[in-house]
């Protein structure tokens, strides 16, 4: 298995969470490490850059 976590980012967590969205990323992140996977969760405010690369981007409704 690879070392390198799995990347979930939280797009806008200021504008966009409003429909449950850090629930989203939580059960996301704790099913991945049941699973025996590294994970990185990372909540980009609209003032911040998004990420070039992840595995998951969560959006908000």
């Amino acid at each position: 298995m690879s070392t390198e976590s799995l990347r979930i980012v939280w797009v806008y967590p200021d504008l966009l969470s409003t429909y449950g969205d850090r629930g989203n990323a939580l059960i996301l992140a704790r099913r991945a490490r049941q699973r025996g996977l590294p994970v990185e969760v990372l909540e980009v405010r609209s003032d911040q850059r998004l990420p070039a690369t992840a595995d998951i981007y969560l959006v908000g409704g």
